[in-house]
């Protein structure tokens, strides 16, 4: 299932931060099938509950189902938290082609609200294909089944425009 997304929809969420995300950008939305994924209303960990699009020059040229939330509870996990991060292309454990934060801020399960900054190895890689399959510690999660399509898309765009860093803003739907 692909989110439904319009870009005025987009830039009405965004309001002033839409601008500082520049012409090409990725845009993650926690808590977009909130009502239609997992328990009615609640973004929930583990499942592919959120929305992960790729803007070009104000067009949506992708979107994905997606996860943005860790897939369990455990003390000390982190979760990203809202903000615009500058993501670069990443081998994820050294194995596939993938995208890393360079900077993030995160909470961690046990510590309350207190954010973290630094480099906690949060990705943007692939989870499995079944609804509670995200496999993440931290990390952005896209169906392994349409990853080919994300990844190829993002690096393909970064590389048309031959940039090293694209921007990423996480927001909550």
């Amino acid at each position: 299932m692909k989110p439904k997304v319009t870009i005025d929809e987009v830039k009405a969420k965004l309001g002033a931060e839409y601008a500082k995300l520049g012409n090409i950008f990725l845009v993650g939305f926690r808590g977009y099938y909130a009502n239609t994924i997992g328990k009615k209303g609640v973004n929930d960990r583990g499942y592919y509950d959120d929305a992960i699009l790729l803007i070009r020059d104000d067009q949506i040229i992708g979107a994905w189902q997606a996860n943005t939330d860790p897939s369990i509870f455990r003390a000390g996990i982190a979760t990203l938290a809202c903000g615009i991060y500058d993501v670069v292309k990443h081998k994820h454990k050294g194995k596939y082609d993938a995208l890393q934060i360079v900077l993030d801020v995160v909470t961690r399960d046990g510590k309350g609200n207190l954010l973290f900054e630094g480099r906690d190895g949060i990705n943007i890689h692939y989870g499995g294909d079944a609804d509670n399959s995200t496999w993440s510690e931290g990390c952005q999660t896209v169906r392994r089944r349409d990853w080919g399509g994300f990844i190829g898309g993002v690096y393909r765009a970064m590389d048309s425009l031959r940039l090293k860093t694209i921007k990423y803003g996480l927001y909550n739907w």
